[in-house]
């Protein structure tokens, strides 16, 4: 069961209920600051995700153009590669700096 802490008392609560079990003290607040936080990380990990695939996706059509013009997949493969990991660590940043802005 998810635990939250009360904003009240500081003790460790379950998420379900209305009022923390320990000093009485309303928790709607506190449960709806709670969701919202682990929406937030959700969508960044799925962000994330999406991200290292499409990273990977990058690199692997940079690899199939390479062998598509001829080429024997040592040349511009290896770079599409890189570059599809540069890119996923730079997008990877910016959505930890824009979850930092707005967590």
């Amino acid at each position: 069961m998810p635990s939250m802490p009360c904003s009240n008392c500081g003790k460790s609560i379950p998420v379900e209920g209305a009022v923390c079990p320990f000093c009485q003290a309303d928790k709607s607040a506190d449960r709806a600051k709670y969701l919202a936080e682990a929406a937030s990380e959700d969508r960044f990990y799925r962000g994330c995700g999406l991200i290292f695939v499409g990273g990977l996706a990058g690199g692997m059509v940079a690899y199939g153009i390479e062998h598509l013009l001829g080429g024997d997949g040592t040349s511009y493969g290896p770079v599409g590669v890189v570059v599809g990991w540069l890119l996923t660590g730079a997008l990877v940043g910016w959505l930890a700096y824009r979850r930092g802005q707005h967590g």
